[in-house]
């Protein structure tokens, strides 16, 4: 469950800032075309109001003519008009007044849908702004962000969190514009009609609303946050579930992990329905009220005699009431929804703040010509200050063709090494030179990228999409632009081109979520093919051959053995038997480098 400590710390975070400024920030996140359909739907909300407060305006006129006709000559709101009512026939009046209030009343009901439509399709637009918005500058963040961060609460936010920042931010704060215009006109209109009628009736219902808001306020925001970390604790439980499926079927442990799923999924649907409640609760006290009041006035005017006359203005007051109720329950509920969403706001909002390096936003350039060396100059590195250095003093220069490999213990920091080379981790001291260049220059922003683009590497663990071979092989080139026949090359080169062809959709065949359908060795040997697919100057191995049985594994050395000069490889490995071919062997141990040598002197 949730630490307490934790849920006390965010909580009293949320606390202290304010909705309204949560919501200005917010706003400077919309995008400008967004912006301009706010204002469009402000219109919108205009033409819906003038329709409501007419069709409530007739229903005084239309009720005095059909209890008495001679309400058209004594009543002072005919008195403005230029002709004399008196001389037209009563029934023709009371017809145009009836026609006016079916148009007007369709029209509010159209302007009502119209609005709904258009809030709903504006929601829908700055939900996927937001999502693609956060999902393209996480992309951008360094790799050492990735190395620290829960990606389940990523996730969370990129799926969940911006669906209730829609339908429970933006889509709830659009009906409480909406509905708090079309509220004051009501209010306003009933007032002119009769003012201290009007102002018993509104207050006892604002009342109502005013005072559950105060008492719910606290604990919908409680709950807010409640429901926020329940589903990324949700989330992760559900990635560590699926992802560890084999040990939990070898351990037959099936029920212990569905008790931790049920610990996170019963009390986040308990919160939703809490909120849910206590979002609708004032609705049922209102109702009884409002029918109340209109029946308690009904009563009064029969007592005093004067109930045929007072018939206008009741039922003026109850259709206004009634057209009143919803919007106020709207304005409840739009409001309740946002005081329970502080803890998404902020978290979206963070999000949205990353910045994107400047140097990531060069465009589209070509990948780096390796010309002469790589060289590392005092490079230290370590991934915080309490764990100390991965990475220390190390010196060395990497020629262009040289096949070199990287041998130690585990957590010697081979792959930090490779990290660095490919410039997915900045080093914490010393500098890294490619062909004399500062890889880091900040005179020089496309160097990094430029570099990264001419290497190609080929991880331990390989991650395959739930494609066909050939879009893994060919990942993130579009399917009208794959090369079909340098698919099958690499292939080849990879040794998986016989066991694509003699399968029964060759080069079409689907490899399962995470490949799940393919072997260990299978995946690895896509991955090969992958990275040769790229035609990269530089190859990184990191332990890329360790699934292989020894015979493919020496049919793809040799094959990589093949390439070329032009073609530069490092190669990381436990076994000196992979590093036969390597022109060179560097040995780390705690971080150092203890010895190098060719093939022959290590082993």
């Amino acid at each position: 469950m949730l630490i307490p400590n934790k849920f006390k710390m965010i909580n009293k975070k949320i606390k202290s800032r304010n909705i309204i400024y949560l919501l200005v920030q917010l706003w400077h996140k919309i995008h400008r075309k967004r912006k301009i359909k706010f204002i469009y739907i402000a219109g919108v909300i205009v033409a819906s109001t003038f329709s409501e407060v007419v069709s409530l305006s007739l229903i005084i006129p239309f009720l005095g003519i059909l209890t008495k006709p001679e309400y058209l000559t004594n009543h002072k709101i005919f008195s403005f008009l230029p002709i004399d009512l008196g001389s037209i026939n009563p029934f023709l009046i009371l017809s145009i007044i009836t026609a006016f209030v079916i148009l007007f009343s369709f029209a509010a009901g159209f302007f009502r849908i119209y609005t709904l439509w258009q809030i709903k399709k504006l929601g829908a637009e700055l939900g996927s702004d937001f999502s693609v918005d956060v999902y393209r500058r996480l992309l951008y963040k360094p790799y050492s962000y990735y190395l620290k961060i829960d990606s389940s609460n990523l996730i969370a936010t990129l799926t969940a969190d911006i669906n209730d920042l829609i339908n429970m931010v933006i889509t709830p704060l659009l009906n409480l514009i909406a509905s708090s215009i079309v509220a004051i006109s009501l209010i306003t209109t009933l007032l002119v009609i009769n003012g201290s009628l009007s102002i018993i009736t509104f207050s006892i219902i604002f009342s109502i609303y005013f005072i559950s808001l105060k008492l719910s306020d606290r604990t919908l925001q409680k709950l807010g946050l409640k429901k926020t970390l329940l589903r990324s604790a949700l989330i992760k439980n559900i990635q560590e579930g699926f992802g560890s499926i084999r040990e939990i079927k070898l351990e037959n442990n099936q029920e212990f992990h569905s008790k931790i799923y049920k610990s996170f999924d019963k009390p986040l649907r308990i919160t939703q329905t809490n909120i849910a409640i206590l979002s609708i609760l004032p609705k049922s006290f209102v109702d009884p009220a409002g029918i109340s009041i209109i029946a308690l006035l009904g009563l009064f005017l029969n007592l005093k005699g004067g109930f045929s006359n007072s018939l206008p203005l009741l039922g003026a007051l109850a259709l206004g009431a009634q057209k009143l109720i919803p919007h106020s329950q709207i304005i409840y509920k739009s409001w309740a929804s946002l005081k329970g969403t502080k803890a998404i706001l902020i978290k979206v909002i963070k999000l949205l703040e990353n910045k994107i390096p400047k140097e990531n936003l060069i465009g589209k350039i070509k990948p780096y010509t390796f010309k002469k060396n790589i060289r590392f100059n005092n490079i230290s590195f370590n991934y915080d200050q309490k764990t100390g250095p991965v990475l220390k003093d190390i010196n060395l220069l990497l020629n262009k063709g040289e096949r070199i490999g990287i041998i130690g213990k585990t957590g010697s920091g081979k792959s930090t090494l490779l990290d660095l080379v490919m410039g997915l981790i900045r080093p914490s001291n010393g500098e890294i030179l490619i062909d004399s260049q500062n890889l880091y220059d900040p005179l020089k922003p496309k160097l990094l990228t430029s570099w990264r683009l001419s290497i190609s590497h080929v991880p331990q663990n390989i991650f395959l999409t739930n494609a066909t071979i050939t879009e893994n092989i060919a990942f993130g080139i579009p399917k009208n632009e794959i090369n079909f026949e340098r698919v099958k090359q690499v292939a080849k080169q990879a040794c998986i081109s016989k066991f694509i062809e003699e399968s029964k959709d060759g080069y079409s065949s689907m490899t399962g979520e995470r490949g799940i359908r393919l072997s260990g060795g299978q995946r690895q040997r896509i991955g090969i093919a992958r990275a040769l697919y790229k035609r990269a100057e530089i190859l990184v191995f990191d332990e890329a051959t360790s699934a292989l049985d020894n015979e493919t594994e020496e049919l793809i050395i040799n094959s990589l053995a093949n390439l070329g000069k032009e073609i530069t490889i490092l190669f990381i490995s436990h076994r000196y038997s992979t590093l036969r071919n390597c022109d060179r062997i560097i040995k780390l141990h705690k971080g150092k480098i203890v010895s190098e040598g060719s093939f022959e002197e290590m082993s």
